[in-house]
């Protein structure tokens, strides 16, 4: 396996038999009172808190690109220096000539767009891959993939992004025996990690249902819930039954006060949607808010007791019990973490924190210290040494 570094981003040239990836899979509930009345339809939405219902691009937008930018695409592909070359990797070739010149920014943009500013993140990088493949007729598939999670905090709900990765294909050769024989392909991405967790690929449909949540997100981060909710409506049609989707329009619904549909949505989240980590602890952070200490007490059982091999999910559920100074619950999500990867030193510096805040300061030292050999970047070593180093200074002050 080679990786070429394209400065901003990664493209992984790879020559291998194309396997099968499993999806997300569902994680059954331990206590079905939870969800005993809920109903089997999706629930009914009001949308007069959130206006008129707006007009987005649709598919064939999102993905395409200006005739200028087909012409110059298609000149580079078409060159005599490429005529020898596979596809997939003519296509790779041409992402390469932009170098520092595409830089990855923290917003989602169609392929004319994100072309034409040489930026955006990696939904955008994917969106762009995939306009410049049906240019040239090129097989592509999404992958996606559990990373670290990337906290942004609305309120008292915290969400993460998930990160979607294209995978372009050469041509399949078969020979005359009808076996087909190893192509190659290339993974375009940024910045490959070692903290990932390969979750599966995606559909076509699938991948436009993310860039529509995307935009919700961003929407939400600029308190713009009328957007929101109808880009999560937009995203729903394609992929109703989508946990992230179902989670965002339970918040906003909470946003504007309507705690009974919110708490509807999250429950038929719960009883649908293949993740449901998430959205039980949002869910729990509403009972909460209502002082229903027994049935939030449910919640957190049901938290303890369900299985799920994705630790990304666990980790995600303890960073939301930590930032609800729910430390115990945090420190357990956190040890679920770690049981299914324990090379993850994010888990271990989360139970760190945690004892920390709870007083047990040689609990958390140990936890910190397990962060610091579990860590391969600088930047991670460089903050935990640091405060190691405060720890070791109070100790002895």
């Amino acid at each position: 396996m080679k990786y070429y570094l394209l400065h901003t981003f990664t493209i992984a040239f790879l020559c291998l038999i194309t396997a099968c990836a499993t999806g997300p899979v569902e994680t059954p509930l331990v206590d079905l009172t939870i969800i005993e009345d809920v109903k089997e339809s999706f629930p009914v939405l009001n949308s007069e808190n959130f206006g008129d219902e707006l007009k987005f691009e649709v598919e064939d937008e999102i993905l395409s690109l200006s005739p200028e930018q087909r012409k110059n695409f298609m000149s580079f592909y078409n060159s005599y220096s490429n005529s020898t070359k596979p596809g997939h990797q003519r296509l790779y070739e041409y992402l390469e000539t932009f170098g520092e010149q595409f830089k990855y920014g923290n917003f989602t943009s169609n392929a004319k767009n994100t072309l034409a500013n040489s930026a955006g993140n990696c939904m955008s990088l994917a969106v762009l891959t995939t306009a410049l493949a049906r240019t040239a007729n090129i097989e592509i598939k999404y992958q996606l993939v559990n990373r670290v999670p990337i906290f942004q905090e609305y309120g008292s709900v915290v969400f993460n992004a998930q990160h979607i990765r294209s995978i372009i294909y050469e041509p399949e050769q078969e020979l005359n025996t009808g076996v087909m024989v190893w192509r190659n392909k290339a993974i375009i991405d940024y910045y490959p990690s070692r903290d990932t967790f390969v979750n599966g690929y995606v559909s076509e449909s699938e991948f436009i249902a993310m860039y529509y949540r995307n935009l919700a997100a961003e929407a939400l981060a600029n308190n713009d819930n009328n957007r929101a909710y109808w880009l999560l409506r937009r995203s729903l049609v394609i992929e109703p039954e989508n946990a992230q989707a179902i989670n965002s329009l339970a918040v906003i619904h909470r946003r504007v006060g309507e705690i009974d549909k919110a708490e509807e949505l999250y429950k038929y989240g719960i009883k649908n949607a293949l993740n449901k980590i998430v959205l039980l602890k949002n869910y729990q952070i509403l009972l909460l808010a209502q002082n229903r200490s027994e049935a939030a007490e449910r919640i957190a059982k049901e938290l303890e007791n369900l299985e799920d091999l994705n630790p990304f999910n666990w980790l995600l559920a303890a960073n939301e019990a930590f930032t609800d100074a729910d430390y115990a619950v945090a420190i357990k999500l956190y040890k679920k973490s770690i049981d299914l990867a324990p090379y993850l030193h994010q888990g271990h510096f989360g139970i760190a924190k945690s004892e920390y805040q709870r007083g047990n300061l040689r609990a958390s030292r140990l936890a910190l210290e397990e962060a610091l050999e579990q860590a391969f970047d600088s930047g991670s070593k460089s903050i935990y040494e640091a405060k190691l180093a405060v720890m070791t200074k109070e100790r002895f002050n």
